[in-house]
């Protein structure tokens, strides 16, 4: 979870100053929670963000109290108490000793212009999520991985699940290309992305050839590209996995990265 930022967020009915933010009570308990980008004010992909939110709940077995309209206009109610015209919001839903709805603007923690030009690096991380279909907070796990990362001088980790396929990066999805054509591991086994939905939507329109498989760490080697995709991550080369190197200037790469910009300004324009 993110710091807190602008003049005002939001807990369940009241709108508070940021000044009164209080990070660690989101900890408590299981915290369900969905990052949503906003740009000149407008939001991206928020009706998929409020059902990936209802689907991670009904996995979890867990009662969303308010309806999914309610929590949507109290997100967007966010951009009218700040004056903060591009960033992405945390919507929080905390199930502990009581129930809390918490939505506020995320400190950024954007990729730099030279990483997205030169790529990043990451490493193979052998760990699996619990159930990687709900996007829930997992303090121990997110913990080890940032650890990692911190220590590594990573952007993330590509992680391996207990049979040795590379599922999905601990804060990103993840997509190979080989002999041009992109893979990308099967939906049940990695969080539904909603920045990984649209990019596979996207590579459709521009006939890329697709598909989604796993693929085993042993095979890391065979790819000629990786790129990670995020909310606030969108498609960003990998130059490196360890010790081997990847082709971070893939002319696909750069493709679907210079379609999927011009697709954010075409919905946040209008």
């Amino acid at each position: 979870m993110r710091d807190c930022i602008g003049d005002k967020f939001i807990l369940n009915d009241r709108v508070l100053a940021t000044s009164e933010f209080d990070k660690s009570s989101l900890l408590k308990g299981k915290s369900l929670y969905e990052v949503i980008s906003f740009y000149n004010r407008k939001f991206l992909y928020l009706e998929d963000h409020m059902h990936r939110l209802q689907n991670s709940a009904r996995l979890e077995k867990l009662n969303i109290w308010l309806p999914k309209k309610e929590i949507a206009e109290k997100i967007e109610s966010l951009l009218r108490l700040n004056n903060i015209d591009q960033g992405s919001v945390n919507a929080v839903l905390s199930f502990s000793e009581d129930t809390n709805f918490t939505a506020y603007i995320n400190k950024p923690d954007y990729p730099d212009k030279e990483q997205y030009r030169q790529g990043v690096k990451a490493s193979l991380f052998f760990a699996e999520r619990k159930n990687p279909n709900v996007k829930l907070f997992d303090k121990d796990f997110r913990s080890k991985a940032g650890r990692i990362i911190r220590d590594n001088e990573l952007f993330d980790v590509l992680l391996v699940d207990n049979n040795g396929y590379i599922t999905e990066g601990s804060k990103s999805n993840l997509f190979f290309i080989h002999d041009n054509e992109i893979l990308t591991s099967p939906e049940e086994n990695v969080l539904p992305g909603i920045t990984r939905k649209h990019i596979l939507e996207l590579c459709k329109r521009l006939e890329i050839p697709t598909l989604q498989e796993k693929i085993h760490f042993t095979m890391l080697n065979k790819m000629q590209a990786i790129f990670f995709t995020g909310t606030t991550t969108k498609v960003l080369p990998v130059r490196s996995v360890d010790d081997l190197l990847f082709q971070h200037h893939h002319p696909e790469v750069t493709r679907i990265m210079n379609a999927f910009e011009n697709e954010i300004t075409l919905l946040t324009s209008q």
